[in-house]
């Protein structure tokens, strides 16, 4: 299914843009009846990227089992209350939130997070950026599901991450899910994410249009980042920890003495 683009150079356009996207799915009936359906949204500070989990890249698929359960040995060591193995949900939640390759793809309820992600990493000032729109409710309908978001714990989503631990998963499709983890990273980032079972692009799961594109040029990054900063859009806010409050300090007060 080809993609709907929007090029945007500045805030104006890229409400615009969302609320294109937000027409266009206004239009659709699932099932006969129309239905007020559900944007996520994506940024990558990198427009050629594609949108697979961090497991999927390079060559380390081959060691997601081995991965899975090494984390899962050292971690219940660490850990104030163990979690049980067969509490797949927990145990990937908290790898990808220390930055552990999983099959679960980050997305976000807010536009302002995503165009953080998107325009404020200064190691991509050279390449245009994007922002990925998706509908969670169609991505799962297209692949025979009910047109709703499963939450992660869901015995659909747990047919998924148990194949992360063992090969034998019956499911391979890819899910949209909200998650169920007390996590302030997750409530922080409005977060929400899909599960990949499958290798198959999350753009080729499905029949029907559920996945759409905003790139913003990259001498326009600079612009976004001002406007993010206007408001308060910044990383200590959406990584609520001290490491990163002590960093934003550091920037904000320290760099010009």
């Amino acid at each position: 299914v080809m993609r709907t683009m929007f090029v945007v150079n500045n805030i104006e356009e890229l409400f615009q843009a969302f609320e294109s996207i937000k027409k266009i799915i206004e239009n659709r009936r699932i099932n006969g009846m129309s239905k007020s359906f559900t944007l996520w949204y994506r940024g990558q500070p990198n427009n050629s990227w594609q949108l697979i989990p961090s497991i999927q890249r390079g060559n380390i698929k081959t060691s997601e089992q081995i991965v899975c359960h090494s984390f899962y040995h050292r971690a219940n060591q660490l850990l104030d209350t163990s979690i049980p193995k067969r509490c797949y949900d927990k145990l990937i939640t908290l790898m990808q939130h220390y930055g552990v390759p999983t099959r679960l793809l980050d997305w976000s309820y807010s536009p302002l997070i995503a165009l953080f992600f998107a325009v404020m990493d200064e190691q991509y000032i050279n390449n245009d950026a994007c922002i990925s729109v998706l509908t969670p409710e169609i991505l799962n309908y297209s692949q025979g599901l009910e047109p709703l978001i499963y939450p992660l714990d869901s015995h659909e989503a747990m047919n998924i991450l148990r194949g992360a631990f063992y090969q034998d998963s019956p499911c391979k499709k890819t899910i949209a899910c909200f998650p169920v983890s007390n996590n302030r990273r997750i409530y922080a980032q409005h977060a929400a994410f899909t599960v990949h079972g499958t290798d198959v692009l999350i753009d080729k799961v499905g029949k029907l249009e559920y996945l759409y594109k905003v790139i913003i040029p990259k001498e326009r990054k600079q612009y976004f980042c001002e406007f993010l900063k206007v408001f308060d859009i910044q990383k200590n806010g959406i990584f609520p920890d001290l490491s990163h409050i002590a960093e934003y300090i550091s920037e904000r007060h320290l760099t010009e003495l």
